[in-house]
């Protein structure tokens, strides 16, 4: 017994049109002839989008590298998604972590050993710095020095406390450092 589930009982397949439809050498030829076609210009057309994507990165490193030696932005010169989207704008506004970071380790004075240094999402422009002194003048000593900081607006003791660890007391302390 033989099951079709594509046709109801009694309804034939016997479609003329099809049965008398052959593919012969020169029709053959043509489809792949025009596959082939279509596979060679979207090949090229990848090509090319390959070759001004390559150029496009080389002039952004080779400007951020620019920059990075102090040259001026050439304004000029910027592809139309950066002077739209203000990536150059935002260049500018940024934070220079790094800067910041070797300038606070920079001016940890003697007697002051850091536990901590956050900054949230949120609040992107304060930096919480954490950690232990031998006293307070030490943490006054430090915050000082923190205010020398350019970068630091302003320097504020959130909490400074006795604590003893291990039979030593030392003075534990969370600095807010707002950035400007």
């Amino acid at each position: 017994m033989h099951i079709n589930f594509a046709t109801k009982k009694g309804l034939p397949l016997d479609l003329k049109a099809l049965k008398e439809f052959r593919l012969n050498r020169l029709m053959m030829v043509v489809i792949a002839g025009g596959m082939l076609s279509l596979m060679l210009i979207y090949g090229s057309v990848q090509k090319l989008r390959l070759e001004l994507l390559n150029h496009e990165k080389d002039r952004i490193e080779r400007q951020i590298i620019d920059l990075r030696q102090g040259a001026p932005i050439e304004r000029s010169n910027m592809t139309n998604f950066a002077q739209k989207d203000g990536v150059l704008a935002n260049y500018d506004k940024r934070i220079m972590w790094a800067d910041i970071l070797r300038k606070l380790t920079n001016s940890v004075t003697s007697g002051v050993w850091l536990e901590g240094i956050k900054s949230a999402a949120d609040k992107k422009s304060v930096v919480t710095i954490t950690g232990q002194a031998v006293d307070q003048s030490a943490v006054a000593e430090f915050v000082r020095s923190l205010q020398n900081i350019p970068e630091f607006k302003e320097v504020r003791i959130e909490s400074s406390t006795m604590a003893e660890k291990d039979k030593k007391t030392s003075v534990a302390f969370i600095l807010e450092c707002s950035l400007e």
